[in-house]
């Protein structure tokens, strides 16, 4: 019984065309390959893995940041226990950047270059999100934004929405501005208000993500 090899029929075509214009055939090749192997002890050809190896898996990725976040919280916890009256919980700039890319793993938004004016990212129909992040019980808003994410970090390091939904109502119910320009908002109205967001009016969130109350 003959041999045979399965081949995709594309390639086949491609290999026939070329292999006619040098007066051999796909037989006559296989066959010249296989004699070169025999006689060389070696692919007769050279085998090179590709250049770029193939980036983490999404999921793999959101794993990873939430264990690293946790670990940090759990080390920032540890040296206060150390020392006494020092605390070492991670705030500012490093909190809103582990907000910022939470959200993104959360939720189907494509993040701005860090420190973008109002926004920091937009949706795939056009949205544009701001999102804000706290260990508090309240948060401070600048200006309105078109779309607010609010996301709470608590003391281990796992990350809770409050807020998803346009910016009016969090904006409407903040506090009169302070001297740097800002508004706060009580995390508890931010609840209340998210329970009357309408579903068309959250930025979705990507599959993986289905729980809205946990990482």
């Amino acid at each position: 019984m003959p041999n045979t090899i399965p081949l995709n029929q594309a390639l086949l075509q491609e290999a026939e065309e070329l292999l006619d214009s040098i007066g051999l055939t796909v037989d006559d090749y296989c066959n010249l390959a296989i004699r070169q192997l025999l006689i060389t002890r070696r692919i007769p050809f050279e085998m090179v893995a590709p250049s770029h190896l193939p980036s983490k898996q999404p999921n793999a990725v959101q794993g990873e940041t939430r264990n690293l976040v946790r670990k940090m919280y759990a080390l920032a916890e540890q040296l206060e226990r150390l020392h006494e009256g020092r605390h070492f919980t991670p705030d500012g700039h490093m909190v809103g950047s582990i907000g910022e890319v939470i959200a993104e793993q959360r939720y189907d938004l494509t993040l701005y270059e860090a420190s973008h004016p109002v926004h920091d990212g937009w949706t795939p129909d056009e949205r544009q999100v701001q999102i804000k992040t706290t260990q508090t019980s309240s948060v401070a808003i600048s200006e309105q934004p078109d779309y607010l994410i609010m996301l709470k970090l608590d003391g281990h390091g796992d990350c809770f929405e409050i807020y998803n939904g346009p910016g009016g109502p969090a904006w409407q119910c903040a506090g009169k501005r302070s001297k740097t320009g800002q508004r706060r908002i009580a995390i508890n109205k931010l609840i209340e208000l998210n329970e009357h967001i309408a579903l068309l009016d959250r930025i979705p969130r990507r599959q993986a993500f289905s729980n809205p109350s946990t990482q």
